[in-house]
């Protein structure tokens, strides 16, 4: 598998409803999970150098739907709709739910949980996490906005994320590199660890 060109991404369609039309079985998937204003569109934006890839608000709760990027041909990345905001309506929020619940279990990409680094995992962060290892998907804890803290503060978050959850956390700012580049590695390995499983399972040539 090629080196992945994160620079040529694409935005591909808004989904309402499931299943997914036109998309290729064959590629690995990612998507971004988080309360709402965690910084997902921000974090797709800065990890592909676009600035207008992901559209971003500054209104929580905004994306309403799962919005699909093609990366470099390569793989795709899904921003999922931010939950936890209270202001939006019981039917709406209810709507959201089972549209990503649904499309966690039927499609099974790896997760990438947001959580804002400058506060405390909120219970709607630990209940993914809760639903995610219940149900035995893969995803990686990613701390937003990193470059509001110290070094003495990450350390300590750091340590706390990890005795209380016993998973590794991979701070990110969109103002530097700091996370980019680890980010982009661990995406590249996934993918490369996914073709090879999908190679082994091909049938024999005869």
């Amino acid at each position: 598998m090629k080196k992945i060109n994160f620079k040529n991404s694409r935005f591909v369609n808004t989904f309402v409803s499931l299943p997914l039309k036109g998309i290729q079985a064959t590629l690995p998937r990612f998507c971004f999970v988080g309360r709402s204003n965690v910084g997902k569109s921000s974090l797709i934006n800065h990890l592909c150098d676009q600035q207008r890839l992901a559209k971003v608000s500054s209104v929580p709760g905004k994306t309403q739907a799962i919005n699909l990027f093609e990366i470099d041909q390569q793989l795709y990345m899904f921003d999922l709709p931010g939950y936890g905001f209270s202001e939006t309506g019981k039917n709406l929020r209810m709507s959201w739910g089972e549209l990503m619940e649904g499309f966690l279990k039927d499609y099974r990409p790896h997760v990438l949980l947001l959580t804002d680094s400058r506060h405390p995992l909120f219970d709607s962060d630990m209940q993914m996490m809760e639903w995610l290892n219940h149900h035995q998907m893969p995803f990686t804890l990613i701390a937003t906005k990193a470059d509001k803290l110290n070094t003495s503060s990450k350390h300590k978050k750091k340590e706390e994320l990890q005795t209380k959850f016993q998973t590794p956390t991979l701070f990110y700012s969109v103002h530097s590199v700091e996370g980019k580049n680890s980010l982009l590695q661990n995406i590249q390995k996934i993918c490369q660890e996914y073709s090879a499983l999908n190679e082994s399972l091909q049938p024999a040539l005869i």
